[in-house]
């Protein structure tokens, strides 16, 4: 895995001393409660029940017993013609018996109801069997059958079944489907949105468990964004047509899950749709000589901010970054894409190296294959397709790859762009004010257009599944996907001398063909690392599109930012394995709150902050410690003894 300066990463806003903590000592020191897009936190705070949205008694139109339908069917046909009538009494009252939940009694059989000539009055007594709320769900259908008195030869008849009667299925099976959704409380808000609060597992691993106990579709369930496996979140979810009683009995059934703060709402959650996180955040076994040295850092930390970095999670965790592979790609460079994207990390397991590493050198690509895991999609993707149409076929083995993997390895060097970027902007001219050719976007202006996509959201029709994202640090919803809807504005001389303008609203492109680049020297920084790159935003070098600048339209990310809501408190303890914070689901079990000695041996810090989407937290404590976010540095820290 990258280092943070091969990435771009390289400046500071603050000055403040450096020391080391651990994060993560516990999974509950790293607690993430989602944001929806109204500005509501996810919380897990009670199991109610929701009030149903219409009264389900039974419809104005419905008849109110089994005699009323018969009394009502003897009416339209007349005294004589209704011969049926007893037999349809029967009918019901069997139905009614058999609709009781705790009853075995069996549907009754399918009936059919005395000859209605015409053609209205079948309609009226069609209409009699439907939304009787006291009886199972009962069909009609239109039946012929011949005359055996004379007359005419076919007569048309009504025949009545109860849902249940169906021979070819169980009765028991059906009767629990259509109990559950003969009267869905929600009435037109077809889904329940539900709190989802996970610990040490990760948002799909949770989906497929809620789905598995429940005997459900995965695809019945929808979430905004992704959340990390290493901590303690809640994040709202959707489900369709699931009521809150069916979901709670994953609160019994599914470890390490809970449900609960259930509502109807007319669509699904879709990928993105969050404004952002709420994080709370243990860091132990500080290596700050005093309480005031770490106050110190965090109080600079609320007042500067940090720089709003791309944190290397944006680069995977291979030996090889997924910017090089963007590169490559860009450049034409079809096998070294291969090789970067073939390549494996430090901690693979040592089939799998020695696999890829004997298909480097020109071994095989099916051996390769028949030890790769399914989960390596991408990798997969580009065997399968050499292996039947033959080594020259690089290409199309790169374009094998589905398009999500393909857009992020480009995404991915546009973003290491950026980074460089924005390193150069702050050694120039510092993260304390905006200069004359600086690109601004306004946060009220940004966050307008947030209250606009929130809006669009309440009132589209569309439901799609959500995939994806980059776990806690939250991929879900790209900051420069607001790009088409936010302009930005060049700073002119007379408004950077007045300070119209704040750092906080300093924004910089992301390398595209359709983004503004700022009027001072920061253009041509752009310009020198994309010829160093031997990368062209006008022209290609080749001439595959799916892997050109015609898909790098650009986009544009706030530079800074500052953590307004930032919390802060220093801690004492003795045990280093002490729970030093409390979830969502310790507050519902009344578990006592945290006595600390005041004089404890070992430090704390514990943080309170919010983050819009697609800024890293990583990046936030980095600034805050001066210490790398690299995996292979944190796993060198341990806890004082």
């Amino acid at each position: 895995m990258s280092n943070e300066e091969d990435v771009g990463i390289k400046a500071y806003t603050t000055k403040t001393d450096p020391f080391t903590g651990i994060l993560r000592h516990r999974f509950t020191d790293f607690k993430v409660n989602e944001i929806d897009l109204n500005g509501n936190v996810a919380h897990l705070t009670n199991f109610d029940i929701p009030t149903p949205a219409v009264s389900i008694a039974k419809a104005d139109d419905a008849l109110e017993s089994a005699a009323a339908v018969a009394a009502a069917y003897e009416t339209l046909l007349g005294a004589d013609a209704a011969t049926k009538k007893d037999a349809l009494l029967a009918f019901l009252d069997q139905a009614k018996l058999h609709k009781d939940a705790a009853s075995n009694n069996p549907a009754p059989a399918p009936l059919v109801l005395d000859s209605v000539p015409d053609k209205d009055l079948r309609r009226s007594v069609h209409q009699l069997f439907k939304n009787l709320s006291w009886a199972p769900p009962l069909s009609t259908s239109a039946v012929s059958f011949s005359n055996k008195t004379g007359g005419e030869p076919n007569l048309q008849g009504i025949q009545v079944t109860c849902t249940s009667s169906d021979p070819r299925k169980s009765q028991a099976g059906q009767k629990r489907k259509w109990q559950e959704r003969e009267q869905w409380p929600g009435d037109k808000n077809k889904y329940l949105r539900f709190a989802l609060f996970k610990e040490n597992v990760d948002t799909h691993h949770a989906l497929m468990s809620m789905a598995k106990a429940l005997h459900l579709n995965a695809k019945v369930f929808n979430v905004a964004g992704t959340k990390d496996k290493r901590g303690v979140t809640v994040q709202w979810a959707t489900a369709y047509s699931v009521t809150p009683e069916k979901l709670l009995r994953v609160n019994n059934t599914v470890r390490d899950l809970r449900v609960g703060n259930f509502s109807y709402v007319p669509e699904a959650l879709r990928l993105g749709d969050l404004r952002g996180n709420k994080f709370d955040i243990v860091l132990r076994g500080l290596s700050a000589k005093s309480s005031d040295m770490v106050e110190a850092a965090a109080l600079a930390l609320k007042t500067s901010g940090f720089i709003n970095y791309y944190g290397l999670q944006r680069f995977g965790s291979s030996s090889i970054p997924t910017h090089a592979v963007g590169r490559a790609l860009l450049r034409g460079e079809w096998e070294e894409a291969i090789r970067c994207i073939m390549t494996t990390s430090s901690n693979t397991r040592p089939e799998i190296e020695a696999a890829t590493a004997e298909f480097l050198a020109g071994g095989s690509p099916n051996k390769a294959l028949s030890v790769l895991p399914r989960n390596l999609v991408a990798e997969r993707s580009i065997l399968s397709t050499l292996a039947k149409e033959g080594p020259g076929a690089t290409v199309s083995a790169l374009l094998s790859i589905p398009r999500n993997l393909r857009t992020m390895y480009i995404h991915a060097y546009q973003s290491y762009i950026w980074n460089e970027a924005v390193s150069e902007r702050i050694s120039k001219y510092g993260a304390e004010k905006v200069i004359a050719g600086d690109l601004v976007v306004p946060r009220s202006t940004l966050q307008a257009a947030r209250s606009a996509k929130a809006k669009q959201a309440t009132t589209s029709k569309t439901q799609e599944e959500s995939s994806g994202g980059n776990l806690a640090e939250e991929e879900d919803a790209p900051e420069e996907d607001l790009a088409g809807a936010v302009e930005p504005h060049l700073v002119t001389e007379e408004e950077a001398a007045s300070n119209k303008f704040h750092i906080e609203d300093l924004v910089l492109p992301l390398p595209g063909h359709n983004v503004l680049y700022p009027k001072n020297e920061i253009a041509q920084i752009y310009e020198t690392l994309l010829q160093k790159d031997g990368i062209s935003m006008t022209s290609s070098s080749h001439k595959v599109k799916e892997f050109s600048q015609a898909i790098m339209p650009g986009g544009y990310r706030h530079v800074l930012f500052k953590p307004t809501d930032l919390e802060y408190s220093v801690l004492r303890y003795d045990n280093k394995e002490t729970g030093l914070a409390q979830t969502d689901a310790d507050v519902l079990n009344g578990s006592s709150k945290l006595v600390l000695p005041e004089n404890g041996k070992y430090l704390a810090l514990k943080l309170s902050f919010s983050l819009p989407s697609s800024t890293y937290a990583t990046m936030l404590i980095r600034e805050l410690t001066k210490m790398p976010t690299t995996v292979e540095f944190s796993k060198t820290l341990q806890h004082p003894e």
